[in-house]
C-alpha cells in the first residue's frame, strides 16, 4: 500500500443502504485491471483508499473493501456471513461428540444465473489449500473405482465448460430479492454483521422504530462486535481520513446509525464523518407512512449533528411517504429508463452518483481531503447538503465537451437526487466532479467567433469545467475536479440506458445492438450547499407536525417521549431557518 494513501472506512447500515453499497463496490471492482500487460501506468483512482490488501488461508493475495455492514436475519440468501475467502471447505472434520445428532437444514435458496457463473469461475481458478487436499485425498480413497467410460464422459463434460463468462449479459430484474443476489466481490470475514433479533421483511416484528435500532445496536454483544471490527480496520490504517456512512433514513437503522456515530464522534473526533441518508424510490408498505416520517424526522435531527456532513439521497422527489394520500413522483434522467418500484434499479443510479461525487478524496495525484469538502459545505451550521448527478453525461460520440455544455445554455446538466432540491436554485458552494471525457473530446473547432476569445485559454478538461462553473454559477464558490476514467458498470448493473447510448456511454444516431450492454459511461456530479436543503428540512418538519405520537405505541415503548419529539421538531425548524438568506 502506498505511503501517501489516506484511507477511508465505509459503514453500511440497512438493507437499502446495502443495495446501494453493493452496486458501488461492483462498479469499483469492474474498473480493476487484473492483466498486467494491459496496465500502462498507475490509475488516476487510488483504490487503496477504500480497499485493503491481505492474504487468505491459501496465501493468496486478496483485495477487499474496508467495509463494515449491518443487516437483518434472512437478508443474505446464499451469501455466507463470513464470506468464502477464509473458508477451509472441510466437510468431514473429526469431532469428539459420539451421541445422537439431529440435523436441521434450511430450505436451499436457488442461486440465480449470475451467482452460478461467479461460482463456476471461482472453482476454475481456485487453488486448493493443504486442508482441502487432505479432504480430497480422503474422499478419493473411499470412493468406488470409476469405469473408463465414466471417466471419459466426465472429462469431456468438464472440458466443455467455460471458466470465464466474458461479456455475458444478465437480466436480474426478476431474480434479485436481496442485495447479495448481485454481489460481485469478496468481502472480508469481519465485514458482515447480522442482527438476529429481527428478520428481513417481517410483518410480525418489523424493524421500523428509531429507538429499537438505537437500543439494539447498543446491546452488549453487538456493541462489542462493532468495536472489535472498527478497531481491526482502523488500526491497520496509516493516514485515516475518516468514515463514509450509508444508512437507511426511513427505518430503525437510523437509530442504529445514531448510536454508531456517537461512538465515532468520541473515538475519532479528528476524522471526517460523511453520512448519506438513503431512502428507496418506492416504499413497499405505505400503511406505515407515519413510522417512516417519525424515523426520518429523528434521522434528520440526530444524524446531521453527529456528522461532518449529511447528504439525503432518493430518486423520489420526497425522501419519505406523505401521511396524506398522494402519488409518488420520481426523478427523471435523460437517456435512462429505470423501474422505480425496483430497489435494484434505483440503488444503481445512486451508487454510480456516489462513486462519482466521492472521487475527489479517492484520487492518486489530485486528492482532496474529506475534511476540506465537508468543511466547505457545512458552514453556518448548514450540515445538510444536496447531491445532483447526470448519468450518462450527455455527450455525442462525434461531439465535444465544449459543444455539449454550450448547447445547454443556462440549464445545468444534472438532476437532483436529494429530496425537494431544485436544480434551478443557485447553490452557495459546490464540489463538482466530471469524469469519462477523453482529452480528444474536450475541445472543438466548431466554435463561433463570438465565444472563441473566451474559450481560447481552455486547453484541458479542468479549464473547461472551471470556466463553465464560473459562468453558470458566478455567485457560487465552485470547486471542480475532472478525471478521464469513466464510470465502469459491472455485468450486474441493470440495463436502464436507452438504445441510443453506445456501449461507452455516448449519445449516438445509431441504436445499440440488443445484445450489447453499456460497459462505461461519462458522468457528472455536484455536491452542493443550497437553500433548498432548508426547504427540504422545512417540508419534513411540516409533515412530522401532523403525526400524533400517541398513536404510535411502539415508538413510545422504545423510549421516545413526547417532549423529546417536540424538541426534535423544534430543532428541525431551527435547522431549516439556518438556510434562510
Amino acid at each position: 500500500m502506498a505511503t501517501t494513501t489516506r484511507e477511508v472506512i465505509t459503514l453500511q447500515l440497512g438493507h437499502y443502504a446495502n443495495y446501494v453499497g453493493t452496486h458501488w463496490w461492483n462498479i469499483q471492482e469492474s474498473s480493476f485491471e487484473y492483466d498486467p500487460s494491459k496496465v500502462s501506468g498507475p490509475s488516476e483512482i487510488n483504490h487503496d483508499v477504500l480497499y485493503r490488501e491481505g492474504k487468505n488461508l491459501n496465501g493468496q493475495v486478496t483485495f477487499t473493501p474496508r467495509l463494515i455492514l449491518w443487516d437483518l436475519k434472512g437478508s443474505l440468501h446464499c451469501l455466507k456471513k463470513e464470506g468464502t475467502l477464509y473458508d477451509f471447505r472441510i466437510k468431514n472434520r473429526p469431532t469428539e461428540w459420539h451421541g445422537n445428532v439431529t440435523v436441521k437444514k434450511k430450505p436451499k435458496i436457488e442461486k440465480n444465473e449470475f451467482l452460478k457463473d461467479i461460482e463456476k469461475q471461482e472453482e476454475c481458478y481456485h487453488v486448493p489449500s493443504e486442508y482441502e487436499e487432505m479432504e480430497t485425498e480422503s474422499a478419493e480413497n473411499s470412493k468406488e473405482m470409476e469405469t473408463l467410460e465414466e471417466i471419459n464422459k466426465r472429462e469431456e463434460t468438464d472440458g466443455n465448460e467455460e471458466c470465464n463468462s466474458g461479456d455475458k449479459i444478465y437480466n436480474l430484474d426478476d431474480s434479485t430479492e436481496v442485495w447479495s443476489d448481485f454481489l460481485n466481490i469478496h468481502l472480508h470475514p469481519k465485514t458482515i454483521n447480522i442482527i438476529n433479533d429481527y428478520t428481513h421483511k417481517s410483518e410480525e416484528q418489523p424493524f421500523d422504530v428509531f429507538g429499537s435500532g438505537y437500543e439494539t445496536m447498543s446491546g452488549t454483544d453487538i456493541w462489542a462486535e462493532m468495536e472489535d471490527r472498527l478497531h481491526y480496520f482502523t488500526e491497520e490504517c496509516d493516514m485515516l481520513q475518516g468514515f463514509q456512512i450509508l444508512v437507511d433514513a426511513h427505518n430503525a437503522f437510523t437509530g442504529a446509525a445514531s448510536s454508531v456515530l456517537e461512538y465515532l464522534q468520541d473515538e475519532f473526533s479528528s476524522k471526517s464523518l460523511l453520512t448519506f441518508g438513503l431512502s428507496p424510490t418506492n416504499f413497499a408498505n405505505t400503511d406505515r407512512s407515519g413510522h417512516h416520517v417519525i424515523n426520518a424526522a429523528l434521522c434528520y435531527y440526530q444524524l446531521p449533528m453527529q456528522s461532518s456532513l449529511f447528504v439525503p439521497l432518493s430518486l423520489s422527489t420526497s425522501g419519505w411517504p406523505s401521511t396524506s394520500p398522494s402519488s409518488p413522483v420520481y426523478r427523471k434522467f435523460p437517456h435512462v429508463n429505470y423501474k422505480p418500484h425496483l430497489d435494484y434499479h434505483g440503488s444503481a443510479i445512486l451508487a454510480a452518483s456516489l462513486d462519482t461525487c466521492t472521487l475527489p478524496y479517492r484520487l492518486r495525484d489530485k486528492q482532496t481531503h474529506m475534511k476540506d469538502i465537508s468543511h466547505s459545505l457545512n458552514s453556518m451550521s448548514r450540515k445538510v447538503a444536496a447531491l445532483c448527478s447526470t448519468i450518462p453525461f450527455p455527450l455525442g460520440e462525434d461531439s465535444s465537451l465544449i459543444e455539449s455544455l454550450m448547447q445547454m445554455g443556462d440549464q445545468v446538466p444534472w438532476t437532483s437526487i436529494s429530496p425537494y432540491v431544485n436544480t434551478e436554485t443557485k447553490p452557495w458552494m459546490t464540489s463538482t466532479t466530471l469524469r469519462g471525457i477523453p482529452n480528444s473530446m474536450t475541445k472543438s473547432d466548431n466554435i463561433s467567433a463570438e465565444f472563441a476569445p473566451l474559450l481560447s485559454q481552455c486547453n484541458t478538461r479542468d479549464d473547461v469545467l472551471k470556466l463553465y462553473l464560473s459562468e453558470t454559477m458566478p455567485s457560487s464558490l465552485n470547486a471542480g475536479c475532472s478525471v478521464s476514467s469513466p464510470c465502469h458498470l459491472a455485468s450486474s448493473f441493470p440495463h436502464i440506458f436507452t438504445p441510443n447510448i453506445t456501449s461507452q456511454g455516448f449519445i449516438s444516431t445509431m441504436l445499440r445492438p440488443p445484445l450489447q450492454a453499456v460497459s462505461t459511461v461519462p458522468a457528472m456530479s455536484s455536491l452542493q450547499s443550497t437553500k433548498d436543503s432548508g426547504e427540504m428540512v422545512g417540508m419534513l418538519y411540516e409533515e412530522a407536525k401532523k403525526v400524533n405520537l400517541k398513536r404510535f405505541h411502539r415508538f413510545l415503548a422504545a423510549g421516545l417521549e413526547e417532549d423529546e419529539f417536540k424538541e426534535c421538531l423544534n430543532e428541525l425548524a431551527n435547522l431549516s431557518e439556518n438556510y434562510c438568506e
